[in-house]
């Protein structure tokens, strides 16, 4: 903004923050934002005009959320991942999963989850039956999945619910 000679400020013009989509004039303070001072709409392009507008929206909006819920987005991959590797095990074998640069020895898999924004919770059964639970920021998390005996008469298997399915 530039003083005026009364001492108050001015909207001085400014390109737009999203070229091609919308111009304005907007108000610059010093070490902030620049913020509109005037309706936008008479210039934005309507979505129509855009190709692909809705899945550009859904992208954002999934990536904004990702950014929010990172525990949640990982607890999504990593079921996904342990989906795949159970279908290649056979009856006799169980989930397995080793903490790169944790304990030794691998935990039967019982289930897991996560708490937002960054937590994940392993838990399971180690070599001795003994309950373990694992909390772990999602930016630490390294696991080595592998294939363990069954250790009882049936093998366990983690199986999912798809979210919004409320378990039922």
């Amino acid at each position: 903004m530039k003083p005026t000679t009364d001492g108050s400020r001015k909207a001085v013009p400014q390109r737009s923050l999203c070229p091609g989509l919308c111009a304005g004039v907007f108000l610059i303070a010093e070490n902030s934002m620049p913020r509109p001072v005037l309706p936008l709409v008479s210039t934005m392009l309507l979505p129509a005009e855009i190709p692909d507008a809705g899945a550009a929206l859904k992208k954002l909006e999934e990536r904004r959320w990702r950014e929010a819920n990172p525990a949640v987005f990982m607890h999504k991959r990593i079921a996904d991942m342990i989906e795949q590797f159970e279908k290649n095990l056979g009856l006799e074998s169980e989930l397995g999963v080793t903490v790169v640069g944790g304990q030794d020895s691998p935990i039967h898999l019982r289930s897991f989850a996560c708490s937002p924004p960054d937590i994940l919770e392993f838990h399971g059964v180690n070599e001795r039956g003994q309950s373990v639970t694992l909390i772990q920021h999602h930016t630490q998390t390294s696991l080595l999945l592998t294939e363990l005996p069954k250790i009882k008469a049936k093998a366990f298997r983690i199986g999912f619910v798809p979210a919004g399915d409320g378990g039922a």
